[in-house]
């Protein structure tokens, strides 16, 4: 309730629910690079037709697992995101929100073993 009573994330105040309508395309990727490499990759695109349809929403997500020994792993993920509608307050005028590339970066390391 009290992001739907500041309208965060482009709804109405008051309101809970955003409907938007518009095309989608996603496209995945896998490939084992090596014996013990593999990359994985999802992209998401949308576009909605009522509100700036030029401005491309944006969902990218990789992955690149690496099996160092038997029994250890190591992933690596970066994620990406563009959204024109989640704003963000600029440093030299908080009062000015603009939408930009958020990223996240990842690091795992994991231990496997089959039973």
């Amino acid at each position: 309730d009290v992001l739907s009573n500041q309208g965060k994330f482009g709804v109405t105040p008051g309101k809970h629910v955003l409907n938007e309508i518009g095309a989608f395309l996603a496209a995945n990727f896998n490939k084992d690079l090596s014996k013990s490499i593999n990359y994985t990759s999802s992209l998401q695109l949308f576009s909605n037709y009522k509100h700036n349809p030029q401005h491309i929403d944006m969902y990218w997500t990789n992955l690149l697992t690496l099996k160092v020994t038997k029994y250890l792993a190591t992933t690596i993920a970066l994620n990406m995101i563009y959204d024109d509608d989640v704003k963000f307050p600029t440093k030299d005028d908080p009062d000015r929100q603009v939408a930009h590339l958020q990223l996240q970066e990842l690091l795992g390391v994991g231990f496997s073993y089959k039973f």
